[in-house]
């Protein structure tokens, strides 16, 4: 009832934050929040990492006992601050990725943490033999529920890496194809879906966008939506010796 109370208590305190305090950053390129509503196996390891930072240092008193704190207070009230904000305004899917990467932390850090008590002694192997059916029935419902929140999170990181693969290739087919053209580079490519846009910059005649779409097609298997914005680069040149400058620039 506790945790269910403060859980409440920080989403709700989220909200309030999002009604009152102006989005200088809008949500959706929040790094803060898109960090935060598509967690992954990944961040079940990190949370695991940090239950046992935090319960051993409970357990060795030559460790600052401040990062058992510390270690909850990265893993879970940040994603309930997110959770908040989210909902606040109506990005309920976010909201919920956000909810389950607090569930994912939560659930590692008790599972971590208990195992670190027994390992270490903290928690005596008599009281777990004393009340192993309750402790078991606890440990089996922790455990379903890992079980449970581990499905979303390997298909989040297949997804993951999917989307690495594929923004790979993407960028490794504009660079064969711009190899010819030394004083052009690709400075950013971006790949959302089926449509890449690539931007170029830098001097020179831009290689054949039709080459560029047949490549892309063929390493995707199946035709790219394209565009390509070129951003000719305006180049200065100073000289200490005589004061001169040059502007050199091609459209």
């Amino acid at each position: 009832m506790l945790v269910a109370a403060g859980v409440a208590a920080s989403i709700a305190l989220a909200w309030v934050v999002g009604v009152w305090t102006p989005a200088i950053v809008p949500l959706e390129v929040n790094s803060q929040v898109t960090s935060r509503t598509s967690p992954n196996v990944v961040d079940m390891l990190i949370a695991l990492a940090a239950g046992a930072a935090g319960a051993y240092a409970s357990v060795d008193r030559r460790v600052s006992g401040s990062i058992a704190g510390v270690a909850i207070a990265v893993a879970l009230v940040p994603p309930l601050g997110v959770v908040g904000v989210t909902l606040q305004a109506g990005m309920f899917e976010d909201g919920l990725g956000a909810f389950l990467l607090f569930l994912t932390n939560f659930v590692s850090i008790l599972l971590s943490a208990t195992l670190v008590f027994f390992l270490t002694g903290y928690a005596p192997l008599q009281r777990l033999k004393e009340n192993r059916r309750e402790i078991g029935a606890l440990l089996g419902m922790v455990l379903t529920v890992a079980l449970v929140i581990l499905i979303p999170l390997v298909f989040t990181g297949e997804g993951v890496l999917s989307a690495a693969s594929r923004q790979r290739d993407a960028q490794t087919t504009v660079s064969d194809w711009l190899s010819d053209e030394p004083d052009l580079k690709a400075a950013r490519v971006e790949l959302d879906g089926e449509e890449i846009m690539v931007l170029l910059a830098g001097v020179g005649e831009i290689p054949s966008v039709e080459e560029l779409e047949d490549s892309l097609a063929e390493s995707f298997g199946k035709p790219m939506i394209l565009t390509v914005v070129y951003a000719p680069t305006v180049i200065v040149r100073y000289s200490d010796a005589d004061g001169r400058t040059e502007l050199g620039s091609e459209e």
